[in-house]
């Protein structure tokens, strides 16, 4: 597994068990943002707002959320829909910003794959622990 593999992995685990635990109460299970169907949290991908994985965008927190594999591979992530749904929470100027971030490049030697896997386990150990404590997350 490359250095950028496994920071995504660390990311995604990242991303789907904070909103599970927005979303449900739970670390164990989490809506598609998308279809509005509950799955465990494991079955769930990542799934960009809008399609491709450019650097620029690839870590975008607030724009990446749990998303079962039948919309976000199978149906193409239904961008509109999700769009529409996130137009609402974030506003226009918001969201085309990022639009706008989507298409520029930054090349892999200039990311610190190492340094991002680091940070998100560092940030899921600690949202787990403020779970398990009971804090608001």
């Amino acid at each position: 597994m490359t250095d950028k593999e496994k920071a995504w992995k660390a990311f995604s685990i990242y991303i789907r068990t904070k909103w599970a635990i927005i979303q449900t109460g739970s670390p164990d299970y989490a809506v598609c943002i998308t279809c509005e169907r509950q799955y465990q949290t494991q079955l769930l991908h990542a799934g960009h707002m809008f399609p491709g994985r450019m650097n620029s965008v690839l870590f975008s927190e607030k724009f990446i959320f749990p998303q079962c594999p039948t919309c976000n591979c199978f149906i193409g992530g239904v961008e509109k829909q999700v769009e529409a749904k996130l137009r609402k929470v974030y506003g226009d100027v918001l969201i085309d910003s990022y639009r706008r971030k989507t298409r520029r490049v930054i090349p892999d030697r200039n990311m610190d794959w190492v340094g991002r896997e680091l940070r998100y386990k560092r940030k899921l150990k600690l949202l787990l622990k403020r779970y398990y404590n009971g804090d608001k997350i």
